[in-house]
């Protein structure tokens, strides 16, 4: 029992502080982990071969730079955006009054001096928002723009007007001054684990948080309001900021923070902090407080400005922002495209979101940007691929093919995506035809040692020559797309076993066993060494195996490695699963060759 109330509005009261309160400790806060290990320097390439943790982490970092970045001229668009942002909130909330009393409130009295006001109001404004950043719904997320550049200036306004007070520090270790802050929140299993697994690492919070100073208070809280489950842990998040960074001016800081206990609705309690969207911090430790029953992570607050050991990671971002300074539109298509490759279930199962986002940036983008609009109907085109849609595919593709020179290197990109179109529809003529046209552009503009689009292109039409039965080419190109690959990846790199993989195939098919388990088996070796002992990979790779053993007639030999296939397919696939029953048949198949 919480408390006995005999007046039904302080019950009411009571009730929604609770809720408010258990909404920021709850496990709602999207937070990514960025580790250098799972990284690679080559910055052109850190999306496509980094871990998808590594990338959301950037996708998130990308997000907020960009929306706090205003061009000139940019305030009408942003009105406009608001305006259909509270249109989309009054549809969501159509039902509940008070709600749509409220939007209605704010679209007569928000100025953006009262931004954080407003976000400490807990209302539809940043409950739509924090599910857009969990659900990664970026076409709703794109109208949010105003809001984060708001709470940009107001947070670097206060952080300003509050440097005096940030020197009230604790001294330690004869003279080093610091500040302490307290943040508690649920975690679950998988991501205490991940933020474990990741000491000495960088950690993002992506949405606005709040932190104290009063260390007792955050404890007491997440006692009260938060009980440990089976999947859910108590943590308390320490936060410490070096002597260095509480002299910064704001202009210096990407993520500023400031107390808000006086410009919060209602006053909230004093020394309550306001830490900025996408804030980054190292992770020092995590260990279980058994006094208090709960994790405890030390963290560092980050600014890659005094630190150069994650240089690769911001100069990539960087290099991104500087597209900014030409044009921000082609900033939120490198986002719809960064967020396609990082999260594909999110294409095709929420394909309309994203479908919507790129028709939206394509009537933002000005009838004589021909290059941006070809971007959006790109986008446009992968969407309806993933979605099994390959006439609608084709149709934008040739419309982003249409807008671009036909020497220019991004063709090579659409030609290769109607190529695999045309594969997907089994019409490998077609596909040959157009994966050579990217090839083609691709070495007239690029360098052929050390482009990963050409190593791409090779891949792909290595593949549609063995679906043309033509092993003698498949095996030419796919050792051309190694020898590229091996120079840009490390040698344990996941592409580099899938190449090994499919030359021992093509080995096998031109029935040269012995260089077809050599290749086989180094890509064994290397899937073993990089991916989980039950990965379908490793599967598929003993099944390859098998079938050369079978091939040369050594049946026992080959029965093992389809038993070892068969295992790990067992362990990952339901029993109806094509891959079992491939693997099943196999073993039978042998057996019956054996006796």
């Amino acid at each position: 029992v919480k408390g006995v109330f005999f007046d039904s509005k302080r019950l009411c009261e009571q009730i929604w502080e609770d809720v408010k309160i258990l909404s920021q400790i709850g496990d709602l806060v999207p937070i990514t982990v960025y580790n250098r290990l799972d990284a690679f320097s080559n910055s052109s390439a850190i999306i496509n071969n980094s871990t998808s943790d590594n990338s959301l982490f950037i996708w998130y970092q990308l997000y907020f730079q960009i929306c706090t970045q205003q061009q000139q001229n940019e305030s009408k668009k942003l009105t406009t955006r608001t305006d259909e942002l509270l249109n989309v909130c009054k549809e969501y909330y159509r039902e509940n009054y008070t709600e749509r009393k409220l939007i209605d409130e704010f679209s007569d009295d928000y100025v953006s001096s009262n931004v954080i006001w407003w976000w400490t109001r807990e209302t539809f404004l940043n409950r739509l928002f924090s599910k857009s950043l969990i659900a990664l719904n970026l076409d709703l997320l794109y109208l949010y723009q105003f809001l984060i550049n708001d709470m940009q200036k107001q947070l670097s306004k206060q952080y300003e007007c509050q440097l005096p007070s940030n020197s009230i520090t604790k001294q330690r270790n004869g003279g080093t001054l610091e500040q302490m802050y307290y943040h508690s929140q649920a975690l679950t299993n998988d991501k205490l684990t991940k933020i474990k697994a990741n000491i000495g690492e960088l950690l993002s919070i992506n949405n606005y948080f709040f932190a104290t100073k009063n260390r007792s208070r955050s404890l007491a809280t997440i006692k009260e309001y938060l009980q440990p489950t089976a999947i859910y842990h108590r943590v308390l998040f320490e936060i410490k900021i070096d002597s260095s960074l509480l002299r910064s001016s704001s202009m210096s800081l990407k993520r500023p923070w400031c107390d808000i206990t006086q410009i919060s609705y209602p006053n909230k309690d004093d020394n309550e902090i306001l830490f900025s969207c996408g804030t980054i911090f190292r992770i020092n430790s995590v260990n279980y407080d058994y006094d208090n029953e709960l994790w405890l992570l030390k963290l560092t607050y980050y600014d890659e400005k005094s630190n150069s050991d994650f240089s690769h990671l911001f100069n990539y971002i960087q290099d991104e922002l500087v597209k900014y300074k030409t044009n921000k539109l082609l900033c939120f298509i490198t986002l719809g495209n960064l967020l396609r490759k990082i999260c594909l279930p999110l294409v095709t199962t929420n394909g309309h979101i994203m479908e919507n986002y790129y028709k939206r940036l394509l009537k933002e983008t000005s009838t004589t940007d021909n290059s941006l609009k070809s971007e959006c109907y790109k986008g446009l085109g992968l969407i309806e691929y993933y979605r099994n849609e390959n006439d609608i595919a084709l149709e934008h593709f040739e419309k982003a093919l249409d807008l671009q020179s036909k020497s220019n290197s991004d063709c090579a990109t659409l030609f290769n995506n109607i190529g695999l179109v045309y594969s997907k529809q089994d019409d490998y003529d077609l596909a040959l035809v157009n994966f050579k046209k990217a090839l083609d552009l691709l070495l007239k503009n690029g360098n052929s040692s050390s482009n990963p689009d050409i190593a791409s292109s090779y891949h792909n039409i290595a593949l549609t020559y063995y679906n043309k039965g033509k092993f003698d080419a498949e095996l030419t190109y796919y050792e051309k797309a190694l020898e590229i690959r091996s120079k840009l990846l490390p040698y344990n790199h996941p592409d580099i076993a899938t190449l090994y993989n499919n030359i021992g195939n093509s080995y096998s098919d031109i029935n040269d066993y012995d260089l077809a388990l050599q290749n086989l088996k180094r890509a064994l070796e290397l899937r073993m060494k990089t991916l989980p002992s039950n990965h379908c990979d490793i599967a598929e790779n003993f099944n390859n195996i098998g079938t050369v053993y079978s091939r040369t007639g050594e049946y026992r030999i080959a029965i093992e490695y389809f038993h070892k296939s068969l295992d790990i397919f067992r362990q990952i696939l339901p029993t109806t699963h094509p891959s079992i029953k491939q693997t099943e048949e196999n073993i039978k198949i042998v057996n019956e060759k054996s006796r």
